[in-house]
């Protein structure tokens, strides 16, 4: 049995945690993420051989729906192993129940997450463009450099620069949001003062965080890497029907395989950590 630690930790510890935690709930969590990945594929309209170019509308209400389901179903899969680390016990049909009042909350908040993320990004991109551009044209004005040279080398720095700060800023951003749903569901946090709290909950101990986080994405894309490389091969718009209907079913097959071995190690990380912030 597994039982969150009363005092905090150090990383290897909360390492060492995460996969206790993960051996002991993942039997119990198995018929939820089944159920979620199951629903979220059999969403896809390219399974069903739907054209996008005819039926947009009918990708648009896929993604949606499969969105909303897929947030339901992370609720009830937080809810039963945040119980589980604490011992207590609660029948896994009342959980959807439980969950189902803050579902819409944590769905909103990933949008206003999302939101953010777009603003950042664009922002970054403005500021990295004004700060390389300026003195680009300085540069050409005073050594009389090839304009059209100038041009073409001064967007790839400016490409990799915004790339490098953007992913720096996201990496920022997931490791303070990350903690989104339990704070909703267990702080009983709104989708626009959830920012607030996961910061003030990261604040000092935001390298900590993402140390534990990154090992944990890292054995993640270890796991993952042979069935991505299964897949980098060949398209399947230059397949016919027939190949074309069997690529997709069989990426259903491998992306349900994943959601079972990686949901609940991923949700059994982030509570230890969550349960770890609390504490300090």
């Amino acid at each position: 049995m597994f039982i969150f630690a009363a005092q905090p930790q150090s990383i290897g510890k909360l390492i060492k945690d995460g996969m206790r935690f993960y051996k002991t709930a993942f039997s119990k969590v198995l018929l939820l993420v089944l159920s979620m990945a199951v629903l979220a594929n059999g969403l896809n309209p390219q399974l069903w051989n739907i054209d996008v170019h005819q039926y947009p509308h009918i990708y648009l209400w896929a993604f949606i729906v499969s969105m909303l389901l897929t947030t339901c179903f992370l609720c009830a899969i937080y809810k039963k192993m945040y119980l589980l680390g604490q011992q207590q016990q609660e029948e896994l049909a009342r959980i959807p129940y439980k969950v189902f009042p803050s579902f819409l909350v944590v769905f909103i908040s990933y949008i206003v997450f999302l939101v953010l993320l777009l603003i950042l990004g664009l922002l970054i991109l403005v500021a990295t463009t004004i700060c390389v551009a300026i003195p680009a044209l300085a540069i050409t004005w005073l050594f009389s450099l090839s304009h059209n040279m100038m041009l073409h080398e001064g967007m790839i720095i400016i490409g990799i620069i915004a790339a490098v700060l953007f992913l720096l800023c996201d990496a920022f951003l997931w490791g303070t949001f990350v903690f989104y749903i339990p704070l909703i569901l267990f702080d009983r946090a709104g989708p626009l003062d959830v920012v607030g709290k996961s910061i003030k909950l990261v604040w000092g101990n935001w390298w900590r965080t993402f140390a534990v986080l990154f090992v944990a994405f890292l054995l993640t894309t270890i796991i993952l890497l042979p069935f991505m490389l299964l897949s980098v091969h060949y398209s399947p718009h230059q397949l016919d029907y027939i190949m074309a209907y069997k690529f997709y079913f069989w990426s259903a097959v491998v992306h349900i395989i994943g959601s079972l071995l990686l949901i609940p190690w991923m949700t059994a990380i982030i509570l230890v950590l969550y349960n770890d912030l609390k504490l300090r």
